[in-house]
C-alpha cells in the first residue's frame, strides 16, 4: 500500500457524502472538515517519501545559510533561487528535512482551503478530484507545490484588489519553479490589458483543440524554445517531455468536456470573473499541449484546482436556479451537460486511480510505500533515511530514463 492509494481511497469514501442529505449544510460542513483534516494530516506526515527525495534531500543536506545564498556564495543549479532560499531558512531555524516538507504541505493546503471557500457545495468531491489528479504534486513535488500554492494566493489577492500582494505572490511562485512563468505570464497579461472572456473564446479554443489533434506541435514548440534562448539544461528537459507524445489518449474526453462545459455554462458571480481568464489560458494550454502528456501533467497542476472549483460551483448554482429556468430545452440541456461533465470528472478520477495503481505496481524500486514520521517510534532516523534514499536512487536508475532532474 502507498500513501497515494491510501489517501485516494479514503477521500473516495468521504466524497460519497456529498450526495447524501443535500439540504443539511451542517452535515456537509462536518464531512468537509473531516475530509480536509484526513488529506492534510496524511499528506503532511509522509517521511522521506517518493523518488524526488534523491535530489531534494541531497540539496537540503548541504544548503548554506541564507546570507550565503543572497551573496551568491552558494548555488544549486538544478533548483530555483526561491526554493533554495526557502530550504536555507528552514534549515537555519532548525527544521529537519521532514519539517521543511511539512511547511510545504501547510502552505499548499492553506491555499486550497481559501480557494475552496468560494464553493457553496461539493467541497469533499472537489478534494477527491484534486488529490486524484494531483497526488504527485501534493506528496512529492515540493518546488512546484510551492509555486502552485503561491499562484492560487496571487489569484485570491487579485480578486480582493490587492495588487502589491498579488505581485509578491506571483514573484514567489516564479522563484519556486520555473514552469510557473508559463501560467503566470499569459494570465497576468490578460488581466493587465483587461481582456473580457466570452463564451465564443472557449468555442474557438475547443475548435483549435480538435484541429491540433492532426497537427502535432512538438517541432514548433522546440523551435520556439530555442528562439527564446532556453538554457541547455531546460532544452534537454523539454525535449524529453515533448518526445513522449500520443495523439490518441482517453483523457481527451475529460479535457474536451471541461472546455465544452465552459462553452455552455456560465457563472456570473463576481469572484469568478477573474477566474475565467485563468480558465481560458488553461483551455488554450490544453488545446496546444494535449498530446504531450508529460509536459501537460506538470502544467496541469496550475489550473486543475480552478477548473474543479469553477465547474462544481457552477453545477451547484445551476441546481439552485433550475426552477427559474423557463425554457424546458435549456433546463434539460444544462442538466444533461452538468451531469455528464461531473460524471466524466468522476469517471476519470477512478481511471486515474487505476493508472496510478498499475504504475506503482510496475516499479522495480518503489519509494512510494507508506512511510510516515511515526515510523521514528520504532526505527532509527538514519536507518529509515538510508533505506528510503536507496529506494529513490534505484527508482531513478531503473524506472526513469531521464537526463535531468528538471
Amino acid at each position: 500500500m502507498t500513501l497515494h492509494l491510501l489517501i485516494t481511497f479514503g477521500l473516495m469514501l468521504f466524497a460519497a457524502t456529498d450526495f447524501v442529505l443535500p439540504a443539511d449544510k451542517n452535515f456537509h460542513r462536518l464531512m468537509y472538515q473531516l475530509a480536509f483534516a484526513f488529506v492534510f494530516v496524511f499528506s503532511t506526515i509522509k517521511y522521506y517519501y517518493g523518488a524526488d527525495i534523491h535530489w531534494y534531500v541531497r540539496m537540503y543536506d548541504v544548503v548554506a545559510p541564507p546570507m550565503d545564498i543572497v551573496t551568491g556564495k552558494f548555488q544549486w543549479p538544478a533548483f530555483e533561487i526561491g526554493y533554495t532560499y526557502f530550504c536555507s531558512i528552514c534549515k537555519y531555524i532548525g527544521l529537519s528535512y521532514w519539517g521543511h516538507t511539512a511547511v510545504v504541505s501547510v502552505i499548499y493546503f492553506y491555499a486550497i482551503h481559501r480557494l475552496f471557500r468560494l464553493m457553496p457545495r461539493f467541497k469533499v468531491l472537489a478534494l477527491f478530484l484534486l488529490f486524484t489528479f494531483d497526488a504527485n504534486l501534493i506528496l512529492v513535488q515540493n518546488r512546484q507545490c510551492m509555486a502552485v500554492s503561491f499562484l492560487i494566493l496571487a489569484y485570491l489577492a487579485y480578486c480582493e484588489s490587492k495588487k502589491i500582494r498579488t505581485l509578491l505572490y506571483a514573484l514567489l511562485a516564479l522563484s519556486m519553479h520555473k514552469s510557473a512563468i508559463l501560467f503566470a505570464l499569459p494570465v497576468g497579461l490578460f488581466w493587465m490589458f483587461g481582456f473580457q472572456v466570452k463564451k465564443e473564446n472557449y468555442m474557438m479554443v475547443f475548435a483549435l483543440m480538435l484541429l491540433l489533434l492532426i497537427l502535432p506541435m512538438n517541432k514548433l514548440l522546440f523551435a520556439l524554445a530555442n528562439a527564446v534562448g532556453m538554457s541547455e539544461n531546460m532544452l534537454v528537459s523539454l525535449n524529453h517531455h515533448l518526445a513522449m507524445a500520443d495523439a490518441i489518449q482517453p483523457i481527451f474526453i475529460l479535457y474536451a468536456f471541461m472546455i465544452l462545459f465552459l462553452c455552455v455554462c456560465d457563472n456570473q458571480k463576481n469572484y469568478f470573473s477573474q477566474m475565467k481568464t485563468i480558465l481560458l489560458v488553461s483551455s488554450l494550454a490544453l488545446a496546444l499541449l494535449y498530446p504531450y502528456y508529460a509536459s501537460l501533467l506538470r502544467y496541469r497542476s496550475y489550473f486543475m484546482p480552478f477548473f474543479i472549483v469553477y465547474i462544481l460551483s457552477t453545477c451547484s448554482m445551476l441546481l439552485e436556479q433550475e426552477d427559474n429556468v423557463k425554457s424546458i430545452l435549456n433546463k434539460v440541456s444544462q442538466r444533461v451537460l452538468m451531469q455528464a461533465s461531473c460524471g466524466v470528472f468522476v469517471l476519470f478520477a477512478f481511471f486515474s486511480t487505476y493508472v496510478t495503481y498499475n504504475w506503482l505496481n510496475s516499479l522495480k524500486s518503489n519509494p512510494y510505500t507508506i512511510s510516515t514520521v511515526f515510523d521514528l517510534l520504532k526505527r532509527d532516523e538514519k536507518e529509515i533515511r538510508e533505506e528510503r534514499m536507496e529506494l529513490a536512487k534505484k527508482n531513478w536508475e531503473l524506472d526513469f530514463v531521464v537526463e535531468s532532474v528538471n
